[in-house]
């Protein structure tokens, strides 16, 4: 009899712990870290100098100051000489990478992941490469220094770069006001090879305006929330190829006005100075 008590006594307890054990109570829950800092970066091949590069510049969101430790290039170690920069209201650091061999172990279209440790935190992006060289377009129309009809419809058309996954554009219209030239500009993209410029970039006050065209592969930059996935950084890498760019002037119909009949070249001209990166700066909101 006090053997069968003791049975029972032992399934009592067994039935317990398994109704307590399946409770909702008992689940693990994992709080969602927040990125330490923010990440601004290229990458792309360029066989003329170095094979592959890229420079990554991050941000501090505050608090502890994080150091990076290491760098994977897939899944190679690589070296590389940080600077941090403490003093300023917002910290940063950067990093160069440079593959010191040419013609690259890469090509373009291949995919890379950067992986970042730091901090005891990590970090990893995959992306798309192009070649800053071979993989430049070519704008097709209109011509450099070609003029078009106030308020008309102006169509840019460009050879299509096949590893692109979109193009970023510059547009910088130019006027005289009371003989001073003043410029206003705006950063925007294109899945395709054309682009439809805006309205007022032929309006009745301008006199020409800029396009630059420049191959791109990296986040939406219409939806982005950034490719980096890890707790060290958020926010975006991306590669692209060097930009074509030409102008256009804007005039009445009829015969040009005299000061404009005597047109500097392309190769004479003193375009607007802005970089690949900046451009993809200005296209993120990063500037």
């Amino acid at each position: 009899m006090r053997k069968n008590w003791l049975v029972l006594l032992a399934m009592i307890v067994l039935a317990a712990i398994f109704f307590v054990g399946c409770g909702d109570d008992d689940e693990t829950i994992t709080e969602a870290v927040t990125p330490a800092t923010f990440t601004n970066g290229d990458i792309y091949i360029d066989n003329s100098y170095y094979g592959l590069y890229f420079y990554i510049y991050t941000f501090v969101h505050g608090g502890a100051n994080p150091t990076m430790d290491s760098l994977k290039v897939d899944t190679m170690l690589a070296g590389v000489s940080i600077s941090y920069y403490w003093n300023y209201a917002d910290p940063y650091w950067y990093f160069e990478y440079y593959e010191n061999d040419t013609p690259s172990d890469y090509e373009s279209g291949d995919d890379i992941t950067i992986t970042m440790y730091g901090s005891g935190r990590s970090s990893a992006c995959t992306i798309s490469l192009l070649d800053y060289s071979d993989d430049q377009t070519s704008i097709i129309s209109p011509d450099y220094n070609e003029t078009v009809d106030t308020n008309s419809t102006v169509e840019i058309v460009w050879e299509d770069v096949d590893n692109a996954e979109f193009y970023a554009l510059y547009l910088e219209r130019r006027w005289d006001s009371s003989g001073t030239y003043v410029y206003e500009y705006t950063y925007t993209y294109s899945d395709d090879t054309t682009f439809t410029m805006p309205a007022r970039f032929t309006d009745t006050t301008v006199d020409y305006f800029y396009v630059y065209v420049q191959p791109t592969c990296g986040p939406n930059p219409q939806s982005y929330s950034g490719n980096w996935t890890g707790t060290l950084t958020t926010g975006v890498l991306y590669s692209y190829a060097e930009y074509d760019y030409l102008r256009v002037y804007v005039e009445p119909e009829g015969p040009p006005p005299p000061a404009k009949v005597n047109r500097i070249s392309k190769e004479d001209d003193v375009a607007p100075s802005i970089t690949p990166r900046e451009i993809m700066q200005g296209l993120y909101g990063l500037k």
